[in-house]
């Protein structure tokens, strides 16, 4: 039996090392000019901009990043966190917010402090952060979302009218509306905060899916909703009055829509959960992925820096794309 168990042992390191062989000598795309891939980070579900530093956060914590060079740093030693979701940076820098999975942190002028389930968080797997314009705080976690007003904090849940208690975005539309979604949850939709009272959208009402993964406003006021599971999903636009979706039939690469960004210039980015990123821009489509420059497969988040550079976060590293070469 020691024998058998030692043969099993290295046929399953033989073939480890040969499949580690051929990813390593497998030819790979040049990446494109006015492009560059940045590892570490590998895994990135957060991005914000401070003056000249990006900041990425993700599964192994914290990078920055200086938008000149490319060169990465770690983030300060009191920032050190693992599974980073939500990055949030005011006042020029001088607060900080953190969302990851011991709760959410503030680093500011009195040194860091952290929110957790003692001070009032409904669970310390936060998942997603929005500052309104009322000032007020809004963090979303893995079971409730939770609003600091006045030194305190609110919990909603499904009992209060939450679509889904795993909230993993939230947008704060141009009327001051509060949108939150679940990309862990297929059974709740989205939910719409206004005037006090939750609504609920999902598909019985035009949803392309109820996984709702990422919300976007454009240009016109209408309102966007990246989402999908499996073989059904993809973007949904909503006016106020009808929903239309997006689909592969209609440019999508694939159903899963992961996020959602519009670029300064109108163009329309539509991530996906395994087939890369589709660009609608001018009448034309142009679909991104590691086979022609991207990072990863998934893209997770986005961002356009102050230069106007591209910064795609996905399971595979940072793509930074310069401004015109897309």
């Amino acid at each position: 039996m020691g024998r058998s168990l030692l043969q099993f042992l290295l046929g399953v390191g033989l073939v480890a090392l040969l499949g580690a062989g051929a990813f390593l000598l497998w030819p790979r795309p040049p990446v494109p000019e006015g492009w560059q891939i940045i590892r570490p980070p590998v895994d990135v579900a957060a991005l914000a901009e401070a003056g000249d530093v990006i900041w990425a956060g993700g599964r192994d914590g914290l990078l920055l990043i200086d938008r000149a060079s490319g060169k990465i740093s770690p983030a300060p030693e009191a920032l050190h966190f693992s599974y980073v979701t939500a990055i949030m940076i005011e006042n020029q820098a001088h607060d900080i917010w953190i969302g990851h999975s011991a709760g959410v942190s503030h680093m500011g002028p009195q040194g860091l402090q952290t929110y957790d389930t003692g001070s009032g968080l409904p669970d310390n797997q936060v998942k997603s952060m929005l500052r309104a314009r009322s000032g007020d705080l809004w963090v979303g976690t893995a079971r409730g979302l939770a609003v600091l007003r006045a030194g305190g904090w609110s919990v909603y849940t499904r009992a209060n009218g939450l679509a889904s208690e795993a909230v993993t975005v939230l947008y704060e539309d141009s009327r001051g509306r509060l949108w939150a979604g679940s990309c862990l949850s297929n059974a709740g939709g989205v939910s719409l905060l206004e005037n006090g009272a939750w609504k609920t959208f999902t598909t019985a009402d035009g949803l392309a899916h109820n996984t709702v993964c990422a919300i976007l406003e454009d240009a016109g006021g209408d309102l966007w909703f990246g989402a999908g599971l499996g073989s059904r999903g993809g973007a949904t636009r909503y006016d106020g009055r009808a929903w239309h979706t997006l689909t592969p039939s209609e440019g999508l690469e694939e159903f899963r829509v992961r996020s959602l960004f519009i670029d300064r210039q109108g163009g329309r980015w539509f991530g996906s959960e395994s087939s890369g990123i589709t660009l609608l821009a001018g009448g034309k489509r142009k679909v991104y992925s590691p086979q022609n420059g991207l990072s990863g497969w998934e893209v997770i988040t986005m961002l356009q820096d102050q230069q106007g550079d591209l910064w795609l976060g996905t399971e595979n590293g940072l793509t930074r794309i310069r401004q015109g070469y897309w």
